[in-house]
């Protein structure tokens, strides 16, 4: 069976084919084993922001370029967390529980309004 791969493990894979990396090195270079990078990819586990930059950081000793990777990284990720000041708790908690019924065009509005477009 063949698992989809999140847009973090798509580039991931295309950098290590483009490195001649095996799955095995990477693993053993970042101390973890080669499922857990492959639960990742696919998104079977939840990625972290530190580990991200130690992936970033392996790839970037290799001399690939790693711009898109904190972005695909993002837009792979199931669970956002943050840590809202107390006065904005309320805001954040409001908004978490209105997301998913948002219609999709306010939620390109918001988008719009965030990235100053």
């Amino acid at each position: 069976m063949t698992m989809m791969l999140t847009p973090y493990g798509r580039l991931v894979r295309q950098l290590r084919i483009e490195g001649d990396i095996l799955t095995v090195e990477m693993a053993k270079a970042l101390k973890v084993s080669a499922s857990y990078l492959s639960a990742l990819e696919t998104g079977r586990k939840n990625l972290t922001d530190s580990f991200v930059e130690r992936v970033a950081e392996f790839f970037e000793k290799k001399g690939l370029g790693t711009e898109q990777l904190y972005t695909a990284a993002d837009q792979s990720k199931s669970v956002v967390k943050i840590h809202p000041a107390n006065e904005d708790h309320a805001l954040v908690a409001s908004f978490a529980r209105r997301f998913p019924e948002m219609p999709e065009e306010k939620k390109k509005q918001l988008l719009e309004l965030l990235n100053g477009d």
